[in-house]
């Protein structure tokens, strides 16, 4: 089944702090509960300005291949790139990925941890800290520590994801 979904939403949350996203994408999906997919396609963009600070994100990405369940997921050949910088109360963040993922994994491991692994090629670069962490990464080689915690390399790296 093709599936095909585009959207756009902007609102005044009547507290000093506006929001608005946009986005798109298109794919195929087979079986009954959707759970593969193949060759799909998308783009998004956000905005949010308020009291507390603002922030600006954009990005695009495509799969070939994957395979989506409760248990976790598998994606194949997927391609990525995106930015997005902010500041505010609850933290800040510079940074730009950009990437292809030969094989990326999401494994559960309880109620809301999860461990993920991906190999591929990278050139990700940027800094973040907030209430859930800290990370930094220079042309793909990085960590983070915090409700995040991994290492990565320009062709691949794992981390848990914590709480």
């Amino acid at each position: 089944m093709t599936l095909a979904r585009a959207g756009a939403s902007a609102k005044d949350h009547g507290n000093g702090h506006f929001s608005s996203e946009a986005g798109a994408s298109i794919g195929l999906r087979f079986g009954e509960q959707d759970h593969q997919k193949i060759c799909e396609s998308g783009a998004s963009a956000a905005a949010e300005i308020g009291l507390g600070g603002a922030i600006v994100e954009a990005e695009v990405d495509t799969t070939i291949y994957s395979y989506e369940d409760d248990d976790g997921a598998i994606e194949v050949g997927h391609g990525y790139a995106d930015t997005g910088v902010g500041i505010g109360l609850g933290g800040m963040k510079a940074k730009a990925r950009l990437g292809v993922d030969l094989v990326k994994t999401r494994a559960k491991i309880g109620k809301n941890q999860e461990f993920n692994t991906h190999l591929g090629a990278n050139i990700d670069t940027g800094v973040e800290a907030g209430v859930d962490g800290v990370g930094v990464k220079f042309l793909g080689f990085g960590f983070s520590a915090g409700r995040n915690t991994g290492i990565s390399t320009p062709f691949g790296g794992f981390s848990f994801k914590l709480w």
